[in-house]
């Protein structure tokens, strides 16, 4: 499963094709962005702004929330991708740090760090000990 392939198409053309190979999936409307989630296989797909294609996904590295780790098949080109220094050493330096944001009532968010690769902006969000705990991938 190459992940990138998705970014662009639609995202209901997305959730049929997905449909029949995983166990459980879910799909989520929240003002304007549309989330298919496939939280065993440690990944979601989103579309933003009520466009109804796919802008980005996210990989889980590690469990978190609801979302298992994803696997090796799955992350694809990101398997071997652990702490922050594994993608300096892949993509260089990060262009843009974003900050943890506290939101009353609930754990505050994970920092993260923002890669370019190619046409792709990837973030990603680490724990204390710098190991990352999912990344986002879109286009920039």
């Amino acid at each position: 499963m190459e992940l990138n392939n998705y970014i662009g198409r639609k995202i209901i053309d997305v959730l049929q094709e997905i449909r029949a190979s995983s166990r459980l999936i879910s799909y989520e409307k929240t003002e304007g962005n549309e989330f298919v989630e496939l939280p065993e296989d440690g990944i979601y797909f989103q579309s933003k702004n009520d466009t109804g294609i796919v802008s980005g996904f996210r990989i889980f590295l590690m469990n978190y929330e609801k979302y298992l780790s994803a696997k090796d098949n799955i992350k694809g080109r990101y398997s071997n991708l652990f702490v922050l220094e594994d993608f300096e050493r892949r993509f260089g330096s990060p262009i843009r740090d974003i900050k943890a944001i506290k939101i009353p009532g609930s754990e505050p968010t994970f920092p993260g760090k923002a890669f370019v690769d190619n046409e792709r902006l990837i973030t990603a969000y680490y724990a204390d000990n710098l190991s990352v705990a999912f990344i986002h991938i879109k286009l920039k």
